[in-house]
């Protein structure tokens, strides 16, 4: 899709990938914008754009706040060349120190936004944190984290490395609930029998037999655990959902494109944005940029309080003239 930010270096569709994909996807480019204006009071003024095809629209890998304040609005316009283009619009205000978070922590993009006042003698300070945390472990997804950094592997080689990353977040949560604390084998045993069989088996026929039955191939796969509870494997599958989500949002923030600029009353005095334009404070990012590691954005302004100060000052000096006055009065007494 035609998009500023976009990039046509994608050549091919991807591989069918069971148990993250059920269809072929095209990775589609996504501009987010946020703008973020704080008032001298401390409220602030949000405001997330998303533009996009629909799917990337009212997908989860990115997700707007929410709040029943908040004006919310989808639209969707063509352009000349005939595409059609859907905006996501969420504004609203949040008053100093309130957390501004996605609506559903389902997504794959989780993040905070925090904007804080602190009243000082004679000047007010504005502090302003957005927090984006780390949406991949490189440890444990070393061929996936390659794949969308460098756009050299395919897809068919980190499929069963992200396949044992999303059983053994099923297997931990499943071992850490109540009706299965007593489970007749060991976490690290069954995690190692799915290890080996798909090491024993070749990636295109593991990908087709997932994509066809996944409950019968877990069925034949356990069967070597006869003790296991009889509602384990129902269990078990439906808990991978969730997980197998995660990483295909993960991989739809592929081409997004995020643009946050914010206005802070007073001078600036400390940030780590990327560009500084009048009064605003800019930065652009995308998945690279948090998908091994947190990105963090902080910007800090301050305002001086003539008033405060003229008060202090009145202040300072009637105390001076008073103790001058005693000590006048004193030094009087002490000559009669």
């Amino acid at each position: 899709m035609s998009n500023l930010f976009c990039s046509f270096s994608i050549a091919d569709k991807m591989k069918k990938l069971a148990l993250i994909f059920i269809l072929i996807f095209f990775p589609a480019c996504v501009e987010n914008i946020i703008t973020i204006r704080v008032h001298p009071d401390g409220r602030s003024h949000l405001q997330f754009i998303s533009k996009g095809d629909s799917t990337d629209i009212f997908n989860s890998d990115f997700s707007h706040p929410n709040s029943p304040a908040w004006h919310i609005e989808t639209k969707s316009t063509i352009k000349k060349d005939g595409e059609i283009v859907w905006i996501k619009n969420s504004a609203g205000f949040v008053m100093p120190g309130i957390k501004v978070r996605p609506d559903s922590l389902k997504q794959a993009l989780d993040y905070t936004i925090t904007s804080t006042i602190r009243k000082k003698w004679f000047s007010k300070h504005y502090i302003f944190h957005a927090h984006f945390p780390k949406v991949l472990d490189k440890y444990k997804s070393p061929l996936l984290s390659e794949s969308l950094l460098t756009d050299k592997m395919d897809s068919i080689q980190w499929v069963p490395e992200a396949l044992m990353n999303i059983i053994d977040s099923t297997l931990t949560q499943i071992y850490q609930m109540p009706d299965f604390q007593n489970m007749p084998y060991e976490q690290d045993r069954l995690s190692n029998h799915f290890m080996n069989t798909f090491y024993h088996i070749q990636s295109e026929l593991l990908l087709n037999e997932l994509s066809e039955n996944r409950k019968t191939f877990i069925t034949r796969t356990l069967k070597p655990f006869p003790l296991l509870n009889s509602n384990f494997i129902q269990i078990f599958e439906a808990k991978m959902k969730s997980y197998e989500s995660k990483i295909e949002n993960i991989i739809h923030l592929k081409d997004d494109h995020f643009k946050l600029s914010l206005i802070l009353p007073g001078a600036i005095f400390q940030s780590n944005a990327k560009t500084l334009n009048g009064d605003t404070l800019q930065w652009e990012f995308t998945l690279k940029d948090f998908l091994n590691q947190d990105y963090n954005m902080t910007a800090k302004s301050m305002i001086y309080s003539v008033k405060d100060f003229q008060k202090i000052i009145i202040l300072s000096t009637l105390f001076l003239l008073i103790g001058i006055w005693i000590i006048f009065r004193k030094s009087k007494s002490k000559h009669r």
